[in-house]
């Protein structure tokens, strides 16, 4: 040691720098017992089974044939809807839940237009009429509705927009944006008419035809050509419904455009209905007049007529509209069916849109307005 200490500092070798880590028995066995851990531990991820010391039993699974089912329900469907059968394919198909019943039917297409014997030849276009067999243009042309949904409990509500056809952008829009139970009124006076109306129908949405009817203040707040007024007289009332109703096909019924004079006398009024009568039209009051007898009229001459509930875009905004709707609501769970109007408006659509989406978690369910003019017998 004293040696060592006298001997002046030298650089240490490659060999004494490893010395420290020689191999020795010892750290060969702590090694192989640390390698051995580890490959335990990665061994163990890679096959962990939650089930482990379990009876384990290996089945192999076939592959699944292509998708095909049988229909199923708990109620009858409506007549005007196809029974689905064996090889109804599942994307033909959709399901409707009620409190009592879960329907399951194909999907609904409606009856293209127009329909053989449902229609004549008028001195302005096409016109409606009852077929040789007792069918109406309303029996046809109105989107089935199952008897399951109408015999239900649940609330229930139909939206009418009116004033489609006039501008193509917001008709295209809300055709490809509302749920297909919003039933679409269209306005006499717009441009390629029968293939917008195609395009709203084709996409599940039935349509009205808007009739323009005299308002208070005529001319100065004029519907339009050919708007029925009071004192034209029956003749002059007939020639002009003739046309307004020859403008497209596939409608189920009218409902009024403006009209507050004309709908409040019933002179005027019951011959213009007679003609829908006997053409297998119904009639929608939209609720705008307090005075209006149309209601009375109709009864008085068996025309299927209803009065819409409430007027949703009398404040043409969001929120204003999205109250209506809420009240709309309300109606509903009085055990009515309640019916709402606007006009195919951006707010109006955006309120609609928004609203329909949250109607199935309140347990409401959204019908087209031809389902008020039914029994819940179907």
């Amino acid at each position: 040691m004293d040696a060592d200490l006298r001997q002046p500092l030298r650089q240490q070798s490659w060999r004494d720098r490893l010395k420290p880590f020689a191999l020795t028995p010892l750290r060969l066995a702590t090694a192989l017992v640390l390698l051995s851990a580890f490959g335990f531990v990665v061994w163990s991820s890679q096959t962990y089974d939650p089930a482990l010391g379990e009876p384990v039993v290996h089945l192999q699974i076939e592959p699944a044939a292509s998708a095909n089912t049988a229909l199923i329900t708990t109620t009858p469907q409506d007549e005007a809807v196809a029974p689905a059968d064996a090889e109804q394919p599942v994307e033909d198909l959709e399901t409707i839940e009620t409190e009592t019943a879960v329907i399951v039917a194909p999907r609904i297409k409606l009856v293209r237009a127009p329909a053989d014997g449902l229609f004549e030849k008028g001195s302005d276009g096409p016109l409606p009429k009852l077929s040789s067999d007792g069918r109406s243009p309303f029996d046809v042309y109105a989107r089935p509705v199952h008897k399951g949904i109408l015999q239900s409990s649940q609330p229930k509500i139909a939206i009418l927009l009116g004033g489609m056809g006039i501008n193509g952008e917001l008709t295209s829009r809300a055709i490809k944006e509302l749920p297909e139970e919003i039933t679409f009124a269209f306005a006499p006076y717009g441009a390629n008419l029968q293939e917008i109306i195609d395009d709203a129908r084709s996409r599940g949405h039935e349509v009205m035809l808007q009739l323009p009817m005299e308002p208070f203040g005529y001319p100065n707040s004029n519907p339009g050509p050919h708007t029925l007024l009071v004192d034209a007289g029956a003749k002059a009332t007939a020639a002009s419904l003739s046309w307004l109703l020859s403008r497209f096909t596939g409608y189920t019924g009218v409902v009024n455009y403006l009209g507050a004079r004309f709908t409040s006398e019933m002179k005027a009024l019951t011959p213009a209905m007679k003609m829908l009568k006997d053409r297998g039209l119904v009639y929608l009051d939209d609720g705008s007049s307090p005075r209006s007898v149309a209601e009375e009229t109709a009864a008085g001459i068996d025309l299927p007529s209803r009065q819409a509930d409430l007027l949703i875009d009398s404040e043409s905004n969001f929120n204003a509209i999205t109250a209506k709707l809420q009240k709309l609501e309300q109606l509903s769970r009085n055990g009515q069916m309640a019916i709402g109007v606007g006009t195919g408006l951006p707010a109006t659509i955006d309120a609609v849109q928004n609203w329909a989406k949250r109607l199935e978690a309140r347990g409401i369910l959204l019908v087209p307005v031809s389902a008020a003019f039914r029994s819940p017998s179907g």
